[in-house]
């Protein structure tokens, strides 16, 4: 009979499923470890774009009109890491495994005792 806690590491690490899942963890970590910056962000700075309304409506304005816009938010340099999701997926897998795990160990202490009831008669 195999040991109880390495069949819960088979579980979590082996299966094609779970070998797949962990390769997308390691990819989504190395995804980060590359592309995180250690250069400060950007600040947010605001903008305002001046158009000539008379280019875009000429009958409605005349020629010096200027339009000026709300401020514009410039992407910051790190904004995009994301560290949640990788973490998330692994719990997920720890706690798929540990589930099936301990279905399975049930099922088999079930089996157990059949086989002891059938053997005493």
């Amino acid at each position: 009979k195999e040991n109880k806690w390495i069949k819960l590491l088979r579980m979590t690490f082996c299966g094609i499923f779970n070998i797949l899942l962990w390769a997308c963890v390691a990819a989504m970590v190395m995804l980060l470890v590359c592309f995180s910056s250690k250069e400060p962000t950007e600040e947010l700075e605001a903008t305002t774009t001046t158009l000539m309304v008379s280019t875009l409506m000429p009958t409605l304005a005349p020629p010096d009109t200027t339009l000026t816009t709300a401020p514009v938010l410039r992407h910051h340099k790190g904004e995009s890491d994301d560290y949640v999701t990788p973490i998330l997926l692994s719990a997920i897998i720890v706690a798929t495994a540990m589930l099936q795990w301990y279905t399975e160990m049930l099922a088999e202490d079930a089996m157990e005792a059949m086989q002891k009831m059938q053997g005493d008669k």
